[in-house]
């Protein structure tokens, strides 16, 4: 959650897809923007930290509706491996 934080901090006014294998997940107060706007996604489980993610595919039709409602996305894509 460090590196979700590092970076979210810098997008605050943005709703933050953070890419974990083959899905994106979002935390916290984005949580309820996506279930406002009727994005299909999925509970995940995580210990500590409530989120919701959907499958990398439908990323295009997920930014798609939230810009459409005025949100600003950002998406944090993986490039490494866990450490």
């Amino acid at each position: 959650m460090k590196r979700y934080w590092d970076i979210k901090k810098f997008n605050m006014e943005k709703v933050l897809f953070w890419r974990f294998g083959d899905w994106y997940v979002v935390y916290y107060d984005d949580l309820s923007i996506c279930a406002k706007c009727g994005l299909d996604m999925a509970i995940t489980p995580f210990p500590g930290s409530p989120q919701v993610g959907f499958e990398f595919c439908n990323l295009d039709r997920n930014v798609g509706i939230l810009t459409d409602r005025g949100y600003k996305v950002a998406v944090c894509e993986q490039k490494e491996t866990r450490e």
